[in-house]
């Protein structure tokens, strides 16, 4: 790099730095300053700006690792399944309650080497794959598109759009320690239109009672409880919704690893928003 290139570099800086400051006046005078000053030492001035300029980059290049920790929950998100204190075997994680493939963190390490090498879920290391998978085991995986959002918690968030609308959010862990480890969907909730509560657990045949908030103007919301990976429904039924609020009674069924989820869609039949979260 030429003396003159940095020059070049030290007036660009600064431009940049008056358009954001005082756009007009200030502009111009900056601007008459870096050449009254070019008279200067050529290497004083351009090196503090060059330092500043490393200190910029390096900023950028450690923010990704700062930011998931600082950015707040979406609005009206609840709290994520916590881990449990329980250490599974073998996999340098906590188990976890999970709604996909698997009822669990710990069922995950269990079975998801046979059934990737099956093939029975699709390649579960990719959390694109793994989340289109599971919201078209629902929905069906047409329009269905998912994008990174990044680290959260112990894992990663995946937004799913479907026709360019963005339904759901999505938060995957792996079932063990490794870069080529398997995903499993932890829970789903929707940056707009729907929420539903954290799913009490209720005796076994018993009903079970899911409530939530829906956007005015929504159709009541379709819920279903199924076995986490399976397709069969245990039970299902439409919502009732009174101003905001809407609820739903269902069979609560025999066993664990089950999944509640929920969906609303426009009179036009649009999917508007999709939850999911596992049955305690």
């Amino acid at each position: 790099m030429t003396d003159d290139d940095l020059d070049d570099l030290l007036r660009r800086s600064l431009a940049r730095e008056a358009e954001w400051i005082e756009p007009a006046d200030g502009l111009r005078a900056i601007r008459a300053r870096t050449v009254r000053n070019r008279g200067r030492s050529r290497w004083r001035v351009p090196a503090l700006a060059l330092a500043g300029a490393v200190a910029v980059v390096a900023a950028l290049v450690a923010a990704p690792s700062l930011l998931p920790r600082l950015e707040p929950s979406p609005a009206g998100r609840p709290a994520s399944p916590a881990a449990s204190s329980t250490r599974i075997p073998g996999a340098g994680v906590n188990d976890l309650p999970t709604v996909w493939p698997y009822g669990s963190r710990a069922a995950g390490f269990r079975n998801a080497p046979a059934d990737q090498a099956a093939g029975t879920y699709g390649d579960l290391t990719r959390p694109d794959q793994v989340a289109v998978r599971f919201v078209g085991s629902y929905l069906g995986s047409r329009g269905l598109v998912a994008t990174p959002l990044g680290p959260w918690e112990a894992g990663l968030r995946m937004q799913v759009n479907r026709d360019g609308r963005t339904i759901s959010t999505l938060y995957l862990v792996r079932v063990r320690v490794g870069d080529d480890a398997p995903y499993v969907v932890v829970d789903a909730e929707a940056p707009l239109g729907l929420t539903m509560q954290p799913v009490r657990s209720a005796a076994a045949g018993g009903v079970l009672t899911v409530r939530g908030t829906v956007l005015p103007g929504s159709l009541p919301p379709r819920v279903q409880v199924r076995t986490a990976g399976a397709d069969p429904v245990l039970s299902s039924a439409v919502g009732t919704v009174t101003g905001t609020d809407w609820e739903a009674g269902l069979s609560r069924p025999d066993g664990t690893g089950a999944a509640v989820t929920a969906w609303v869609s426009t009179p036009d039949g649009a999917v508007r928003a999709f939850v999911s979260r596992p049955l305690g």
